[in-house]
């Protein structure tokens, strides 16, 4: 597998793909969250423009694309991590972790000395509480 996480830029045409990803990322939760997901509110057309407004990160296995995560300004040293998923057959490989580590090195660039990332949803493992981790 070869693994490239890059920034969003205007090229990037494949919304429609990544509404996909996301749905299919988080569809675990739909039954065990009250109220539903922000997640359900999305289109296309909205997750192009949360992109514009936002920074989101891409992660690539060859020419596939398998994982996504969002940031934005919340405070003056902060910000605020979101939709932060990968395929479910692609889980476990790293890409998670290479996602977090894009979005850390954004951070700086920043100055953002503090991340923010909510969670909904028990972990039904530990494993998931270390998500940004390779796991073997």
């Amino acid at each position: 597998m070869k693994l490239k996480v890059l920034r969003f830029n205007t090229d990037f045409d494949q919304w429609q793909q990544l509404l996909e990803l996301l749905l299919s990322a988080f569809s675990f939760q739909t039954s065990r969250i009250n109220p539903p997901s922000s997640l359900q509110n999305l289109n296309a057309k909205s997750l192009e423009k949360k992109a514009k407004s936002e920074a989101l990160f891409l992660a690539w296995s060859d020419d596939n694309l398998v994982g996504c995560i969002f940031a934005k300004a919340i405070a003056d040293n902060t910000l605020y991590v979101g939709k932060h998923a990968v395929l479910p057959t692609y889980q476990g490989q790293g890409i998670g972790s290479a996602l977090m580590k894009a979005i850390e090195l954004y951070a700086k660039e920043q100055a953002k000395g503090c991340l923010e990332l909510q969670v909904r949803v028990e972990p039904v493992s530990y494993t998931h509480l270390r998500a940004h981790e390779t796991r073997e």
